[in-house]
Parts: structure tokens; C-alpha cells; sequence
């Protein structure tokens, strides 16, 4: 049974227009480096040939999961901050039934593709989590901040008062290596990022610190988090969009 593959934008592409697709699954871009018609039309047709040869059930069946999944899984971001190598970070993964399909983006000799990977269900957090970049634990205590100042009734302070806007500023306003959204969504979607039900947190990996999760709902919230932490947060998303997909379809 095959489990992994390196696809080319244009392999991917070719498959993926089969299912009625014509953009990415989110949040991926595909560009392309034909400079004629010509040229695309041959790189087209080169694609398909080689895909009529590698796709076997296995890699069928992760599109079929990846065009009509039951939740999603979608994260977004930048590594290496500031930087010369500074880059994009781009996950996607698909949950229906027992299977999952996870992409990734990676370089190669022949440019940016996609890696392809299809795992058990249960396992396919686990493997997102994975794709971040490294960071370890933030080492400060969790924030946790009311999103407007309170209403005192006065306009005298203690001296030793910090507004929310200084506490956050203090906290946030720091080099990162790190930062990103990830999107936990019930359903799939047609061309383009939608659907009702969402859960998103932001992870953030400040230099010399380490990585944290962020939430901005009726307060501010930072949570210093592990691989173990990211990856409940994610599994709890999940099942959340799995329950809310269940009632809106009938199937689990």
C-alpha cells in the first residue's frame, strides 16, 4: 500500500480538474511557469501521462477524501521571520471516515510541489502539528487579558497600573520566528476557503522563547504550548467540526 508522493502543481492539477476543481485546496497557490500557451498546453499533457502511470487506488482514493472531506484542517503562516529565508507555511488536511489526507509544500529539482501523505484519521493532527516549524514551549505563564479596559468610574490609577494595551504590547511586541493561523472547519469547499462552523487559534514562536497559541474571542489569551498541547487543540476542533458535520449531513 502506498502512503506518500511528491506531486508536481501540475501532476496535482491534473487529478484534481478531474474532480471538477480548477484552484487548490486552500491554502495553496499554484502558479505556473509556462511563458505560451504552447508551453502550458505540453506541460498539461506531460502531467497527466505521468499521473495515468503513478495513480494507483491508494493515491486515488486520498483525492477522493481530499474533494469531499468531513472536516478540514487548514494552516497558514511564515517561518524564519525577518529573514533572507523567510517562507510560507501551508498545510491542508482532509478527514473523512477512517482516512485522511495531509498536504504539505516542499522544494525539489523540479520546483515547488506537494507532499501527499495518507494516514489514519486519528493521526492526521498529530501530523500537522509535525509540519509547523520546531519551536519548544514558551517559557512565560499563560496571558490572559479582557479585550477593552474595564470600567472603574474614576480616572484615578494606581501608579503602578498598566493598561491592557501596555500589558499586551509588552508581551507581543517581540521578534518572532514563527507565526500562523490554523483552521479547523466542518465540510469541505469548492475553489475557495468557506464554510460555516470554523475554529481558528494562532500559534506564534517568539525568538528566544519559545511558541505559543493564541486566541482573541471576549478576551486576549496566550498559552504557552508543546506539540502534545497544539495537537489537542486541533483534536478537540475536530471533533467538535466532526459532531456539527455529522448533524448537518447525516454522516460521520
Amino acid at each position: 500500500m502506498n502512503t506518500a508522493w511528491r506531486l508536481t502543481q501540475s501532476e496535482f492539477t491534473a487529478v484534481w480538474q478531474l474532480f471538477g476543481r480548477d484552484r487548490p485546496p486552500f491554502p495553496f497557490q499554484f502558479r505556473s511557469t509556462d511563458r505560451t500557451v504552447d508551453e502550458a498546453l505540453a506541460s498539461r499533457a506531460d502531467a497527466a501521462a505521468r499521473m495515468r502511470r503513478l495513480l494507483d487506488e491508494d493515491l486515488y482514493a486520498a483525492f477522493v477524501t481530499l474533494a469531499d472531506p468531513s472536516v478540514r484542517i487548514e494552516a497558514l503562516g511564515l517561518d524564519r521571520m525577518n529573514t533572507a529565508d523567510e517562507s510560507a507555511v501551508r498545510i491542508h488536511a482532509a478527514v473523512r471516515g477512517g482516512r485522511a489526507v495531509v498536504l504539505s509544500e516542499s522544494s525539489g529539482p523540479d520546483g515547488l510541489g506537494l507532499d501527499v501523505a495518507l494516514v489514519p484519521s486519528g493521526a492526521s493532527a498529530r501530523r500537522v502539528v509535525e509540519l509547523l516549524p520546531d519551536a519548544a514551549p514558551g517559557r512565560r505563564p499563560a496571558l490572559h487579558l479582557p479585550d477593552r479596559e474595564p470600567d472603574t468610574g474614576t480616572l484615578l490609577r494606581d501608579s503602578r497600573y498598566r493598561s491592557i494595551r501596555e500589558v499586551a504590547a509588552e508581551f507581543f511586541d517581540r521578534p518572532r520566528d514563527s507565526a500562523g493561523e490554523i483552521t479547523v472547519t466542518p465540510g469541505g469547499a469548492v475553489d475557495a476557503r468557506s464554510g460555516s462552523g470554523a475554529e481558528s487559534f494562532g500559534w506564534t514562536d517568539f525568538t528566544g522563547d519559545g511558541r505559543y497559541l493564541l486566541r482573541r474571542a471576549d478576551h486576549i489569551e496566550a498559552v504557552p504550548a508543546g506539540a502534545r498541547d497544539v495537537e489537542q487543540r486541533i483534536l478537540g476542533s475536530v471533533d467538535r467540526a466532526l459532531r456539527a458535520y455529522s448533524a448537518r449531513s447525516g454522516v460521520f
